[in-house]
C-alpha cells in the first residue's frame, strides 16, 4: 500500500544509501584503527590508552554514581523508599 507513494519510495532509498555508507564508513574507520592499534609503532600504548580511556571513564563515573545513589544512608534510592515507605502507613 504504501509502494504506491513516490515520497515513501524516495524516503526508504535515502534511507538505505545512508544506511549502507554509514555501515560502510564506520566499519572501515574501526578496521583501519584496530589495524593501527594492532602494529608495532612507537607510542602505540598511547593510543590504546586514548583510544580506551573514554571507555574507562564514563564506566567509573558511571558507577561512582550509581554507588551515590544506592548509599543506604545518604542516597537518593534510600530517601525516596523512606518517603513512599512512610506514606504507605
Amino acid at each position: 500500500m504504501l509502494w504506491r507513494f513516490a515520497l515513501y519510495r524516495d524516503a526508504l532509498w535515502h534511507t538505505a544509501v545512508i544506511g549502507g555508507l554509514t555501515l560502510a564508513l564506520t566499519s572501515s574507520a574501526g578496521l583501519a584503527m584496530a589495524l593501527l592499534l594492532n602494529t608495532r609503532v612507537p607510542g602505540a600504548g598511547i593510543y590504546r590508552t586514548l583510544w580506551y580511556l573514554p571507555t574507562v571513564v564514563s564506566l567509573a563515573i558511571i558507577a561512582r554514581m550509581w554507588d551515590a545513589f544506592i548509599d543506604p544512608t545518604t542516597g537518593a534510592f534510600d530517601s525516596l523508599l523512606r518517603d513512599i515507605l512512610a506514606n504507605h502507613r
